[in-house]
C-alpha cells in the first residue's frame, strides 16, 4: 500500500465553507411584497382614526360629547397636579359629604386615569387638555383594536377599518367623553394579546395598573377565565396561570393603593347598586346606566349586530378542536353583547370587540384545514408567494372583489351618515318647505275631490 505523506499539511487548501445565502429582501423589494402594503394600511388607518376623533372632539367647544363627567376628570387631574407641585398628597373630596363618596370614604377609582390627564395641563388649560387627551386616549384605543387584526394578519385589513370606523354611532360618541373606557380598551387588547401569544407572567403588571385605572378590570379576568376554558377543551390540560397572574395582579392592585382600604368598600357598592340583572335600581343613577330598547339597538349598532352574526355564522370547530381566537371572542363578546342589554354604558366595549369577532371567525373560518409547519413554510416561502390559485383568474375572484368594495363602500357612506347626518336645510328652508309641500299636497286632494275649481 502506498502511503502518501505530505509534511507541509497548512498548504492544503481547507474546503470552501457554503457562502450563505443573503435572502432578505433589499428595500425596494420588500416594498413590494404584500408585508409592505399591510404597513401601509396601518399607517393610513392610524391617520383615518385620529381624523375622525378630531372630528367628533372638536365639532364642539365644549368637552364631548354631552356629557359633565369629563369636566369633573380634569378638574380632579388639575387638583392632584396642584397638590403634588405643593409637596402634598392626595387632595380632600368634599363635595359629595352626604353620599358614599363623601370625604372620608371617597376612592378614586379612576386614579391611574387621573394621573395621566396631568401631563396635557402642562400646555393646555384644563377643558383644552380633556379634549386633547379624549382623543390621543380615544385614537389608540380603536387603533389597538386595528393593530390587533394587523398582527394576526386579518385578510382585507381596509374593510375591518372601515367596519371599525362604523361600528356604532354611540361608541364614538362615548369614547370622546374624556373618561377611562379608552384605557380599558386599551390594556384589555393587550391582556388579549398576552393570553393569544401566552406570555402569562406579564398579566400580573397589566392588572396591577387595570385595577388603578378603571373598576372595569374584572374584564381582564373574565378573559382569562374563557382563555383558560378553551385550552382546557384543545389540550385537555388545566392552564393556570393566565388565572394565577390576573388574581394576584387584582389583589396586588387594590392592596397597595392610595386609597386602601376605601376602594374595597366603593367597588362592593358600584357592584351592589348597579350590577342587577332582572330589576331596577333603588335609587336613580345616571342614564347611562339604564338600557337601550330594542329599536335604539337596531338604529345605533347596525353595523355591530351584523358583525356578531356574521361571527356566530362563520364559528365552527375543525379538527375537533375549538379555533382558539374566534372562540374566545365569541365567548368575551357574548357576554358584552348581554351587558349592552343591561346599560348603555356598555356601548364603548361591545362595538369594537363584535367587529373582532366576525374579523378572526371570518380568518378561521376560511384558513385551510392542513396548514405546512412554519419551518417548511420559511424554507418553501418563494415558491408560496408566487403561487396564485387559478380562482383568482376567475369570475368568482372578480364578483368577490367586486362584493367587497361594495360593502367598503357602503360602510363609508354609513360613517360619513353617523359623523355628519343628512341636513335637508342645506337645500331649502326647511319649515318654508315643509309649509308649502303640505299646502300643494292639500290643493291637489281638494282638486281630486271635486271640492275646488280648476
Amino acid at each position: 500500500m502506498e502511503e502518501i505523506i505530505n509534511n507541509n499539511p497548512e498548504t492544503i487548501p481547507a474546503p470552501k465553507a457554503d457562502l450563505p445565502i443573503n435572502t432578505k429582501p433589499t428595500w425596494k423589494e420588500w416594498l413590494g411584497t404584500d408585508e409592505a402594503i399591510r404597513w401601509v394600511y396601518l399607517i393610513f388607518g392610524f391617520f383615518a382614526i385620529v381624523l375622525l376623533m378630531t372630528l367628533v372632539q372638536f365639532s364642539t367647544s365644549a368637552i364631548c360629547c354631552g356629557d359633565w363627567d369629563g369636566y369633573y376628570h380634569i378638574r380632579w387631574s388639575s387638583l392632584l397636579w396642584e397638590n403634588f407641585r405643593q409637596g402634598k398628597w392626595l387632595p380632600e373630596f368634599v363635595w359629595l359629604p352626604l353620599t358614599v363618596l363623601n370625604a372620608q370614604d371617597y376612592a378614586d377609582h379612576h386614579f391611574l386615569f387621573h394621573l395621566l390627564q396631568i401631563p396635557f395641563l402642562w400646555f393646555f388649560e384644563p377643558v383644552m387638555a380633556a379634549k386633547i387627551a379624549a382623543v390621543f386616549y380615544g385614537s389608540l384605543a380603536i387603533f389597538s383594536v386595528y393593530w390587533l387584526m394587523f398582527r394576526y394578519k386579518i385578510d382585507y385589513l381596509l374593510l375591518w377599518l372601515a367596519a371599525v370606523l362604523t361600528c356604532a354611532n354611540a361608541f364614538f360618541f362615548r369614547i370622546n367623553m374624556a373618561k377611562a373606557p379608552p384605557l380599558t380598551i386599551i390594556y384589555t387588547i393587550v391582556g388579549i394579546y398576552l393570553l393569544f401569544e401566552r406570555k402569562y407572567v406579564w398579566l400580573l403588571p397589566l392588572m396591577f395598573v387595570f385595577v388603578w385605572t378603571y373598576s372595569l378590570f374584572p374584564m381582564l379576568f373574565i378573559a382569562a377565565i374563557f382563555w383558560t376554558i378553551i385550552i382546557a377543551w384543545n389540550e385537555r390540560k388545566f392552564e393556570w396561570r393566565p388565572l394565577c397572574y390576573t388574581f394576584a395582579g387584582m389583589i396586588l392592585g387594590n392592596v397597595i393603593n392610595p386609597y386602601f382600604p376605601q376602594n374595597f368598600w366603593l367597588f362592593y357598592e358600584h357592584f351592589i347598586t348597579k350590577f342587577k340583572v332582572g330589576s331596577d335600581f333603588a335609587v336613580s343613577v345616571g342614564g347611562e346606566w339604564y338600557p337601550y330598547t330594542g329599536m335604539e339597538l337596531l338604529l345605533n349598532f347596525p353595523v355591530a349586530l351584523a358583525a356578531m352574526l356574521i361571527g356566530y355564522i362563520l364559528f365552527a370547530p375543525k379538527n375537533d378542536k375549538l379555533p382558539e381566537k374566534s372562540t374566545f371572542f365569541l365567548m368575551f363578546v357574548t357576554v358584552l353583547l348581554a351587558a349592552q342589554f343591561r346599560s348603555k354604558r356598555f356601548a364603548e366595549y361591545f362595538p369594537p370587540f363584535a367587529i373582532l369577532f366576525a374579523a378572526f371567525s371570518w380568518k378561521e373560518f376560511f384558513a385551510p384545514a392542513n396548514v405546512l409547519p412554519q419551518n417548511l413554510r420559511l424554507e418553501s416561502g418563494t415558491f408560496f408567494d408566487n403561487e396564485k390559485t387559478t380562482g383568482e383568474k376567475g369570475i368568482s375572484y372578480f364578483l368577490k372583489q367586486i362584493g367587497l368594495w361594495a360593502l367598503g363602500v357602503v360602510l363609508v357612506l354609513w360613517m360619513f351618515y353617523n359623523l355628519a347626518g343628512i341636513n335637508l336645510t342645506r337645500w331649502f328652508n326647511f319649515k318654508e318647505g315643509k309649509r308649502r309641500f303640505y299646502c300643494q299636497l292639500f290643493e291637489k286632494r281638494l282638486v281630486r275631490d271635486g271640492l275646488r275649481r280648476r
